[in-house]
């Protein structure tokens, strides 16, 4: 991968879900501290149970989302693609991984050091805080609608939910 521009890197960072009302000087002001990572297929880009040393903005390809099941196998979970923020959960519960994530093409990406990405989070300076804020809160979404859809969906596949019947939906509360 041939370096990025900071006009480049600007400008794929306003594209992610949450940066994209961001003014030009924050966006920039933030593109400086990201670094370009590239990862062939196959790889591992983060590890469940790692140290969460920083988050990543996915640019090109696809990458996957692994947890390990009770049993010991790994399972997918979710599928990524270009413009979404992941590693999030190690930066704002100071945590440890919660999934893996793999390359399932190579895959270019922008990776933010977890203790900037703290600071960035916990700085008053709302001129650079807030974008990384709204940014992190839109993914963190994004991530718990998917867990929770998955979680439902797992549910339902192995028998310990059942889905409603056209006669019993919408006469729930607050329909």
């Amino acid at each position: 991968m041939k370096p990025m521009t900071m006009a480049e890197t600007t400008a794929l960072l306003g594209a992610v879900p949450g940066l994209a009302e961001v003014g030009q000087e924050p966006l920039t002001e933030l593109a400086e501290l990201f670094v370009a990572r590239s990862y062939p297929e196959g790889a591992w880009i983060c590890e469940e149970g790692a140290v969460a040393e920083d988050i990543f903005v996915l640019l090109q390809g696809q990458a996957e989302v692994v947890k390990l099941g009770t049993n010991g196998r790994r399972y997918a979970v979710a599928t990524l693609g270009p413009g979404v923020f992941f590693g999030l959960v190690g930066v704002v519960a100071a945590a440890r991984r919660t999934a893996s994530v793999r390359a399932q093409t190579a895959v270019e990406l922008l990776s933010l050091p977890t203790a900037v990405a703290r600071e960035l989070v916990e700085a008053d300076d709302v001129h650079l805080g807030s974008p990384i804020r709204r940014a992190l809160l839109v993914a963190l979404s994004r991530q718990l609608w998917s867990a929770s859809s998955t979680a439902m969906s797992l549910a339902v596949d192995a028998g310990l939910a059942q889905p409603l019947s056209r006669s019993t939906r919408g006469g729930g509360p607050g329909a």
